[in-house]
């Protein structure tokens, strides 16, 4: 069981790249999809299961509504804690991932890509495939975490999801 963030992140550095990855939107509606219907509470455990497990499920569908998503939820030591929160990063993500090969942002040769663009809406991207996504979504917390990121909880908050996730957009 993972219980902290560096093995978090060691589980995330293991996993070997499959021969053919999903789209980064279509792996994040397939992580989407598997956290919507997820009963359980928030882990460090469950995020990797449900990483591991979104390069194997169907993405779920795109819902137009979810352009409306401009920016990504604000995340605050007094926000709520709520699956919801995680829910709305990933729907930014996947919306403003849509905007961008909208644009032909995508279409851009992958060095320039990995050296950073900014997106419609004005934020900041710098990773775009599934695999180094999460790798600098976990490189990104347990760096932030500092010595905290070798406690051991059994259970975390939905804001970390949603924390963790977006440093898949912004961490080198």
């Amino acid at each position: 069981m993972i219980t902290s963030l560096s093995s978090l992140y060691d589980s995330i550095k293991e996993r070997n790249k499959a021969d053919e990855d999903p789209s980064l939107e279509e792996y994040l509606r397939s992580f989407y999809k598997l956290l919507d219907t997820c009963t359980e509470k928030p882990s460090y455990d469950l995020f990797f299961r449900i990483a591991r497990k979104s390069f194997h499920t169907a993405p779920a569908p795109f819902d137009d509504s979810w352009m409306e998503k401009n920016e990504p939820p604000e995340i605050e030591e007094d926000s709520e804690d709520s699956k919801t929160i995680a829910q709305d990063t990933l729907i930014f993500l996947i919306s403003d991932l849509r905007r961008m090969k909208k644009e032909g942002t995508l279409e851009k040769d992958p060095t320039l890509l990995f050296g950073g663009v900014t997106s419609p809406t004005g934020y900041s991207w710098y990773n775009f495939e599934p695999h180094l996504f999460l790798d600098c979504a976990a490189s990104g917390a347990v760096d932030i975490a500092g010595s905290d990121s070798e406690q051991n909880l059994e259970e975390i908050e939905w804001t970390e999801f949603a924390s963790i996730l977006d440093l898949g957009r912004v961490y080198e």
